[in-house]
């Protein structure tokens, strides 16, 4: 299977600035606020694409925060999870 590397740095950035809370500097387009969930529909990812988007969001936290007694490993992969599933639906390969 191959995925496809399209989109990959707008969805880097996208749980980049989830994590952080900064904001674009431009306004988004319909596509993008779509893909964002803003419009209430979650985007669809496929179980590796979730796999990696939670991956980033947790490595961006752990920058941002630090790995402590208080916040761990695994507190950062977890609440990277929370917010990729609340972001978008994983759908079928």
């Amino acid at each position: 299977m191959t995925v496809k590397k399209t989109g990959a740095r707008k969805t880097t950035q996208a749980v980049r600035s989830t994590i952080t809370g900064t904001t674009a500097k431009k306004p988004a387009t319909k596509q993008k606020m779509a893909a964002a969930g803003s419009n209430g529909k979650k985007a669809a990812v496929t179980p590796q694409q979730r796999h990696q988007l939670i991956s980033e969001a947790a490595y961006y936290l752990s920058m941002q925060h630090g790995d402590t007694v208080e916040n761990s490993s695994i507190d950062n992969w977890l609440r990277a999870e929370q917010n990729i599933d609340e972001k978008y639906r994983v759908s079928a390969e």
